[in-house]
């Protein structure tokens, strides 16, 4: 895999650590050894990572690097880590790394449709605890109907969606609609298949969720022709319908009621 120029942060190891990690006889890939770390990644950006370093935010750029990711940004404070992944996919390996942290990723559904590979990535702060979503800025969601978000198929993780669609937290929301539109960007073809569907089963499909307009209004950006503009202003207006005609309905029981 060709390598891209990426941002470098933090204290990265020099040119003679790289050499003696060549002369140690590291292989299989882009591998590095350094403090007491050997970083591996392979043409599917497969990861191996064994050993320890008092550096994240170097061995994170390293590793992006390696994969051929760019690195948009690693605001989060410095730490020392400890790893030991053999053959993980890279989503999952920076799932692990950077799970104290808040940071988003790019992906790309791979040729042969057997997954995604991660184009760009940002880490953007500390979360206050361990765990979290990997694709969003780790705030509580909102309960979604079930199963709804994943048949929203634009080529976009279920749980970035979640978020733009469910999170009551705006900065999270931000950040997940820039995360779709970066993908959609890159990807337009899942969007332009997405806005294929009769507009009435799209409008069942999203009324439900709270930040409904607000995401459609967003993917408009992204909509490639006149048509699939059309076709997200007519689901907006179907969304508006339905909610205009319960409130009507509530407030008919509620004068019933009295």
């Amino acid at each position: 895999m060709g390598r891209r120029s990426v941002p470098r942060f933090g204290r990265l190891p020099t040119t003679l650590v790289a050499a003696a990690a060549v002369v140690a006889g590291i292989s299989g890939g882009h591998g590095l050894a350094a403090d007491s770390l050997t970083i591996d990644v392979d043409s599917a950006q497969k990861v191996t990572i064994v050993g320890s370093s008092d550096s994240l935010r170097s061995a994170i750029a390293d590793l992006c690097t390696r994969a051929d990711v760019r690195l948009l940004a690693y605001e989060a404070e410095d730490r020392p880590f400890s790893a030991s992944y053999q053959q993980l996919p890279l989503a999952e390996a920076l799932a692990r790394l950077l799970r104290s942290e808040i940071f988003l990723v790019g992906l790309r559904p791979q040729d042969d449709g057997a997954g995604n590979v991660v184009t760009w990535l940002r880490v953007s702060g500390a979360k206050g605890g361990v765990g979290g979503p990997l694709f969003a800025a780790g705030a509580a969601q909102a309960a979604a109907p079930a199963g709804a978000t994943a048949a929203i198929d634009i080529g976009v993780a279920t749980q970035v969606i979640e978020t733009a669609l469910t999170s009551d937290d705006t900065i999270a929301r931000n950040n997940a609609r820039r995360t779709i539109l970066e993908n959609l960007r890159s990807n337009p073809a899942p969007l332009q298949r997405y806005l294929e569907t009769d507009a009435a089963v799209l409008v069942d499909q999203l009324q439900g969720f709270q930040h409904a307009a607000e995401f459609l209004n967003s993917l408009q950006s992204v909509g490639g022709d006149v048509k699939q503009r059309s076709q997200i202003q007519t689901i907006l207006r179907g969304i508006r319908a339905r909610q205009d005609a319960a409130r009507r309905e509530a407030a008919a029981a509620g004068d019933r009621d009295d």
